[in-house]
């Protein structure tokens, strides 16, 4: 029988690996789509800087944004979290 903290560290450690690859999958997807970071926050009604913070994992993306980027891109929302591929 697992442990609880073997089940928490396995579910922390999935967690944080998504969250790390979030934001390298909007910078290639905004880079394959060759558009530049003011371009994309544009389309995105949000700032410059605010789009480089998800880009580099500062900043957690929101839903809001997480939903607009995936309509923007026409992927599904599971490709940008890193859930399929």
């Amino acid at each position: 029988m697992l442990k609880i903290s073997t089940i928490i560290h396995y579910i922390v450690v999935k967690y944080n690996n998504i969250i790390m690859n979030i934001g390298a999958t909007i910078k290639q997807l905004r880079k394959d789509a060759g558009l530049t970071q003011e371009e994309l926050a544009t389309n995105l009604s949000i700032s410059r800087s605010t789009l480089a913070c998800y880009e580099t994992n500062v900043c957690q993306v929101p839903n809001i944004v997480l939903i607009a980027l995936a309509k923007f891109f026409e992927v599904p929302t599971d490709y940008i979290l890193g859930l399929i591929d």
